[in-house]
């Protein structure tokens, strides 16, 4: 399911991206520093995150974990501190939650979903990496 979901994150934030360098193309100006592919760098991330999640080796779920937690690094606590040092709020505090949402996450959603679905990458891996470590925590269950 989670490879599902990163799968159609990564196809919907491909097409607006073409769809905006079309738009660009045909409006006769192009920003000389537009990069199509650093803007699938996280949806990218995501998806070879959920394929570790699909290996379910050691490697892959460390891996998985890394990659998981360098977009919530970038896309989330990275927007943070900017939204801090840049409006001057407490950086735990509802205004800053409020300038976040209005500056970085209302202008692009599909930050905030990326930002949820490495969340729930990042605790998945740690799980099962987890029960690779200590399989002692999870008895398994047998049949009489």
């Amino acid at each position: 399911m989670i490879f599902g979901v990163s799968l159609v994150n990564l196809a919907i934030v491909f097409i607006r991206v073409d769809r905006i360098d079309r738009e660009m193309r045909a409006g006769g100006f192009y920003l000389e520093h537009w990069n199509p592919l650093a803007v699938m760098f996280e949806p990218f991330r995501l998806l070879v995150a959920a394929v570790c999640l699909l290996l379910n080796r050691r490697w892959s779920l460390l891996l998985a974990l890394l990659t998981s937690g360098q977009v919530v690094y970038q896309l989330g606590f990275l927007s943070w501190t900017a939204v801090h040092n840049a409006h001057d709020v407490p950086m735990f505090s509802w205004r800053a939650a409020e300038k976040l949402w209005y500056v970085i996450y209302q202008p692009r959603p599909h930050y905030l979903f990326a930002v949820a679905l490495a969340i729930v990458i990042f605790f998945y891996a740690t799980f099962l990496l987890w029960r690779f470590l200590c399989p002692k925590s999870f008895p398994s269950v047998t049949a009489s």
